[in-house]
């Protein structure tokens, strides 16, 4: 039992490290300005339920020199799920591997069966990935479409917008710990079921 339980401890604190990195991904798009002030995002519905705790936003060439305000929101009563949050270079952290800026977020449970949107602000001047061919998501959720709203500030996009291709992607979100390296908590749980792990170790040596 005890041998059972360290390994389990162990299993813990090793699973967030290999849930990092956005649940949308692509290779093929076209980069370019999104072209006005509008909240530019996707809908989407759950299979599974999952549980939120990373915002991102897409920057090919790493050149982002400011935040970029990211919510997400129920699209079936436009309540916001994950208020706006900045996500840039100010706030995020940058992958060079995934390109994206991310972000924690407090955890946020969305439901199997449910349908959510998620969006960024830009602006003029502010690059978003457009008419993406070989979108891959996480099997937990399905794209459904790309989503817009215009107007001065970050708002929930109720616009359907088909002809941009299968999909645009500047915001994203996923559910791991959105950084290569352990938080404290982790570490001390790693530590924990390593110890105890030693420690049973011994005792059958013995």
């Amino acid at each position: 039992m005890k041998t059972a339980a360290a390994f389990i401890l162990l299993f813990t604190a090793m699973t967030p490290l290999c849930q990092a990195g956005p649940i949308a991904t692509f290779t093929t798009g076209v980069y370019g300005y999104s072209g006005n002030s509008q909240t530019l995002g996707w809908e989407f519905s759950v299979n599974s339920n999952i549980t939120v705790n990373q915002l991102f936003w897409y920057d090919r060439d790493n050149n982002l020199a400011k935040d970029i305000p990211v919510g997400m929101w129920n699209a079936a009563n436009q309540s916001v799920v994950i208020p706006t949050t900045n996500v840039g270079s100010v706030s995020g952290t940058y992958d060079t591997t995934t390109k994206y800026w991310g972000v924690a977020v407090s955890p946020v449970t969305l439901s199997a069966g449910s349908t959510y949107v998620i969006g960024g602000y830009t602006t003029y001047y502010d690059l978003v990935e457009a008419q993406i061919t070989d979108l891959t998501t996480s099997p937990a959720i399905t794209y459904k479409q790309n989503m817009i709203a215009g107007g001065g500030a970050i708002a929930y996009p109720s616009i359907t917008q088909s002809q941009y291709g299968v999909a645009w992607i500047g915001a994203d979100f996923g559910t791991g710990t959105g950084t290569g390296v352990p938080e404290p908590g982790t570490w001390a749980t790693l530590a924990a079921g390593l110890v105890a792990l030693g420690a049973m170790l011994r005792r059958r040596r013995a």
